[in-house]
């Protein structure tokens, strides 16, 4: 009498997302007699938690002499995935990156209130630093100053020694420094 109990549920499911999609791409090149990189940037990977987004898949970005993943995972999710798209191939020696999957991430150092990559994670990554050098092709070169006569390159360049010079703090300001396209 009266209404029978309903439950409600909340399922998780696994989804692909941009890392399997990549993944997944670059295991079709593998097919082919010369496979083509493929690649998946990830903007601004320090605006969230490294350790928690990559998971057991940070074992993935130590790679051997031929590009691949040194060390293979097994993963539940990933695996059943892969086999319920028919990629059961890609998973016979565990999950790993293929060599031609590249991982192309940016940051911006000077961001302060954003999580702090650990040195495990740093060092499995190769940086590049992006300078602030100015092109005559650049839109802002011969910008100035607001208000000033003061040309806004010169105005950076004068800065940025100022910032990076370790006998004002005893610190290097190198992530502290003005961006070329800091005014608009």
């Amino acid at each position: 009498e009266g209404n029978p109990l309903t439950e409600n549920k909340i399922i998780y499911t696994y989804v692909k997302q941009a890392f399997l999609n990549a993944y997944i791409e670059a295991w079709k090149e593998q097919a082919n007699e010369t496979p083509q990189p493929v690649y998946l940037v990830i903007e601004e990977i320090n605006r969230g938690n490294a350790a928690a987004i990559f998971g057991d898949l940070f074992r993935l970005l130590d790679r051997d002499s031929t590009g691949k993943s040194e060390y293979p995972i097994t993963n539940v999710n990933i695996v059943e995935r892969l086999n319920k798209d028919g990629f059961d191939a890609f998973t016979t020696e565990g999950v790993y990156i293929p060599n031609n999957l590249t991982i192309i991430a940016t940051m911006n150092t000077s961001d302060q209130n954003v999580f702090t990559l650990d040195t495990a994670f740093k060092r499995r990554w190769e940086f590049e630093q992006v300078t602030n050098t100015f092109s005559t092709t650049d839109s802002n070169y011969n910008k100035k100053v607001p208000g000033t006569k003061l040309l806004w390159r010169d105005f950076v360049r004068v800065i940025n020694e100022k910032i990076t010079d370790p006998s004002r703090t005893g610190l290097s300001g190198e992530d502290k420094r003005i961006g070329k396209y800091f005014v608009k």
